[in-house]
């Protein structure tokens, strides 16, 4: 997690350098007088934060807002007009556009990808809306982690559990209570009984998942032990919950288990 957690952190460090590069070099092309590099991070970081921040609610919004702070910096800099300043914030916004994406797929592929929750099925740990961070780095899965899963019945959507019982264990659900090979496993998480009868051992590559919230879930109680491979990776970090950020907007997400 810690590792994944640094990558991340240099990603983003690395990021605000080269795009202060990119926008120190665009002012010497459209022939700005004294450019800075101290100038341009301060910019950068005054587009990221607006960009971020207002793009929340409405992603035109963001750029509008974002575009006003890039033409008061450059004007209060360099007394730019808002022609000027619209061509370097289109033509800064493609170039970070391009090089930012050729950096961010191998992260989402091989260490860290967000996700949003949609639905109730980890309820009350996590809940709908929540943006999740997930570590896609380790390959080393532990009792009680949260994971993202691929849906064993569509491929191409996903599901997020919680890991209940490891390779060559035995799983049985009996009177509500949970046990791994015969002893009742403690589940301060959650705030009500597990219903199901099941009586499994898992292989060397197979682990039991089930979601929080049990009254409301498909899980491997429904679709069977899930492989090594259907897990896309686990919750390391909840960023927000946009439900509540968005609260007053109508903004719904589709809920699904």
């Amino acid at each position: 997690m810690y590792i994944s957690i640094l990558l991340i952190l240099i990603f983003l460090i690395i990021d605000l350098f080269v795009n202060s590069g990119i926008l120190l070099w665009l002012k010497k092309v459209f022939k700005f007088k004294n450019p800075t590099y101290r100038n341009a991070i301060i910019i950068v970081i005054a587009l990221d934060v607006t960009s971020f921040t207002v793009g929340i609610f409405s992603e035109i919004l963001g750029i509008t807002i974002a575009f006003l702070v890039f033409h008061y910096f450059l004007k209060k800099y360099y007394q730019n007009n808002w022609k000027k300043s619209l061509r370097i914030f289109i033509s800064f916004s493609i170039i970070s556009f391009i090089l930012t994406s050729i950096a961010v797929i191998p992260i989402r592929l091989y260490i860290a990808e967000p996700f949003f929750i949609s639905g109730k099925a980890m309820n009350p740990t996590y809940d709908d809306g929540d943006y999740l961070l997930i570590n896609k780095f380790s390959d080393k899965f532990d009792r009680r982690d949260v994971i993202i899963l691929r849906d064993p019945k569509e491929q191409n959507q996903f599901l997020i559990k919680r890991i209940i019982g490891l390779p060559n264990e035995k799983v049985e659900i009996k009177n509500g209570d949970i046990l791994i090979d015969g002893k009742i496993l403690n589940e301060e998480y959650i705030t009500e009984k597990t219903d199901g009868n099941i009586n499994i051992v898992l292989n060397d590559n197979q682990y039991f998942v089930l979601g929080d919230n049990r009254g409301k879930n498909s899980d491997s109680r429904s679709f069977g032990p899930i492989s090594v491979d259907d897990i896309e990776g686990k919750v390391f970090y909840k960023v927000f919950n946009y439900s509540n950020i968005t609260k007053n907007y109508d903004k719904k997400l589709n809920p699904k288990n």
